[in-house]
């Protein structure tokens, strides 16, 4: 099976080569496409033979043998496809393929080829997966044989986990259909003399762009996959690593926070597009951009210039993702120079502050992606390779943050209605900000958190009193109400931040039988320590007693040692709450029977879980009732 699997890459490498150069021939369009279909096809099919090898236990393949054992569960056996370097980016090629062949099925069978579309998209496609090919075949090669072996070495105890079942598929879908929309938006700029009047064509019932306009619509849904995807991963960071939090403020999870950062400020702009109220310019700038973030979040991941825990650190490679990153932006640099230099300006009107105040929260969104990444790339730069404390990342993020929201909720609380009523909205929202500083409740939080607090107390009120004003089209315009929710939902969510991040109480402290901890009105008390010294994994047990006051519970938390991955991992306890979770983590221990605990208190995490939840589903409506409606994109 491992002589299929490297058939099906070196087949589907000779196929994207020869999809390229047709593209570049004139009147071999067809050849071009069914070109690159089968290398799109050759990619899945390697990628089924690799997980075919790993839950059958082939450990004469490499990749097996170090990322699965005999006991491993059959899910985590699957997923061990995306647990290491060779195989994420098998599962990267196979994502871009599948959104490829997906794409294309629909100008098949609509019997629409476009075949300038589907050209530009072939292009972006294979030249991405040609270069992961070239990775895969020659590098870093997952059908690596190492001989007979009759286990295997196991997966990362971090990694068995379901966050990490769906995590990392959530987040290469979601750039795959980026790049569609990137793709989409590359042929709009090179064949159509502008994308507003695309859209305009669109809105005159022009029946040859419907399935065009789906590839458009898939940033929407690119960006849903991403929230979840990110979400996904800060539930596994907060369950699975020990942390003490679902974000840590790692270059990998920045990378995907600048991306996701981008893509929605892209959206944004989309929507202003349609009215034709900006040039193409920002548009495309935007999401090259996007583009670009992602290529380079690859690079960070596996260059092992950054400590991450996310890294591959397979530096055999990182020359070829530079090489990639910088031909990407050679590429659109000539082609934005090539196309708006011919191109005539688009008629704006002129200046008008209602239209002017839509941009500013995009181009916040632009600001923060561009400061996190800044403070991300830092240690690369300074003399001794320190990095940005977390402490300082929260603070800027927060400061950024609060704006766009504070921007977005005035301007859509505000709109459409008369300028008495917008004074007492603003008037209420004050008062209720105002007074949220100096609740005794907070006053013991810095003046920072407080003021936080205000302006969410602030926008909060003020959303609701848009609602209640305008109930009456809220059920009436699905439009509307999902976006009178996402807006709710990001409300939700900077409070959610704020307790998790700013009103976080931690504590660490070593005790042994019968000592306690104290954290807020929580006691914890060591009953006894049991030490298992298995064949495979050594755990030490810690059995607590717990008090709030009212109610008396023992609970258990451990820590493992894996002997042959040579590596701790600790089970968190995790008591959730509406109002706060109590976290506790050993993070050491000894058999004489003394524990290092790490306790935390997570104010108002059900609040952010419950704003993602939201912003999801919302989004999700949306996204089904443009693509049933047949609208342009939001």
């Amino acid at each position: 099976m491992d002589i299929l699997g490297n058939i099906s890459l070196i087949t589907s490498l000779v196929a994207g080569i020869f999809s390229i150069i047709l593209i570049k021939c004139k009147n071999n369009a067809k050849f071009a496409l069914k070109a690159g279909l089968l290398s799109s096809s050759f990619i899945i099919v390697s990628s089924f033979v690799l997980i075919y090898l790993l839950i059958s236990g082939n450990f004469s393949i490499e990749y097996v043998f170090k990322n699965t054992d005999r006991d491993l569960p059959l899910i985590y056996k699957i997923s061990a496809l995306w647990s290491s370097s060779s195989g994420s980016l098998l599962l990267w090629a196979t994502c871009i393929s599948i959104v490829y062949i997906f794409i294309y099925g629909l100008f098949y069978f609509k019997k629409n080829q476009n075949h300038k579309y589907l050209m530009c998209l072939t292009a972006t496609t294979t030249i991405l997966n040609l270069a992961f090919l070239v990775v895969l075949i020659f590098i870093n090669n997952p059908f690596k044989i190492v001989g007979a072996n009759s286990d295997g070495f196991g997966l990362n105890p971090s990694l068995q986990s379901i966050g990490m079942v769906f995590h990392p598929p959530l987040v290469m879908i979601s750039y795959s259909c980026l790049f569609a929309a990137f793709a989409s938006n590359l042929y709009e700029i090179l064949y159509s003399r502008s994308i507003g009047q695309a859209v305009q064509q669109h809105q005159n019932e022009q029946p040859a762009i419907s399935e065009l306009q789906f590839t458009r619509n898939v940033a929407l849904l690119g960006w849903v996959i991403l929230t979840a995807g990110i979400v996904s991963g800060g539930i596994w960071a907060y369950s699975e690593l020990g942390w003490g939090g679902y974000w840590n403020w790692d270059p990998i999870e920045n990378s995907a926070l600048v991306t996701w950062l981008l893509a929605t400020a892209y959206l944004h702009l989309f929507h202003l597009k349609k009215n034709n109220t900006i040039n193409d310019r920002p548009l495309f700038i935007l999401i090259s951009a996007t583009a670009f973030s992602i290529l380079f979040g690859t690079f960070l991941a596996r260059s092992g210039i950054l400590n991450s825990v996310h890294a591959y650190s397979n530096h055999g490679s990182k020359i070829f993702f530079l090489v990639i990153l910088v031909s990407l932006t050679i590429i659109c640099l000539s082609v934005f120079i090539a196309v708006f230099r011919k191109r005539e300006k688009n008629k704006l009107s002129k200046f008008d502050f209602n239209r002017f105040k839509l941009y500013i929260p995009p181009f916040l969104m632009v600001i923060l992606a561009i400061i996190i990444m800044l403070m991300t790339i830092y240690p690369m730069f300074s003399s001794d390779g320190s990095s940005i404390s977390e402490k300082t990342y929260d603070f800027l993020f927060g400061i950024v943050g609060l704006i766009i929201v504070l921007s977005s909720t005035i301007f859509f609380s505000l709109r459409h209605i008369t300028n008495k009523l917008k004074l007492f909205i603003i008037s209420i929202s004050l008062i209720s900000g105002a007074a949220t500083v100096f609740l005794p409740a907070f006053a013991s939080y810095p003046l920072f958190t407080r003021i936080s607090l205000a302006v969410c107390a602030f926008c909060l009120v003020s959303i609701f009193l848009s609602f209640a004003l305008s109930i009456n089209n809220l059920f009436n315009n699905t439009n509307f109400l999902t976006t009178f929710i996402i807006h709710l939902s990001i409300v939700i969510i900077a409070f959610g931040f704020i307790g998790t991040r700013s009103m976080k109480v931690e504590t660490s402290s070593v005790i042994d039988k019968n000592g306690t901890i104290s954290i807020g009105n929580h006691k914890l008390k060591l009953i006894s320590l049991s030490v298992d010294d298995g064949p495979k994994i050594k755990t030490w047990t810690a059995r607590l007693s717990y008090y709030n006051g009212k109610i008396t519970k023992d609970i258990n938390t451990s820590l493992q040692f894996y002997k042959k991955k040579k590596v701790y991992h600790s089970e968190a306890f995790i008591m959730h709450s509406f109002k706060e979770d109590l976290y506790i983590i050993v993070e050491n221990s000894s058999d004489d029977g003394s524990v290092l605990f790490k306790v935390s208190l997570f104010k108002w995490i059900s609040l952010l879980w419950a704003g993602i939840i939201l912003m999801v589903l919302a989004s999700l409506l949306l996204f089904w009732k443009k693509l049933c409606g047949n609208a342009y994109f939001i």
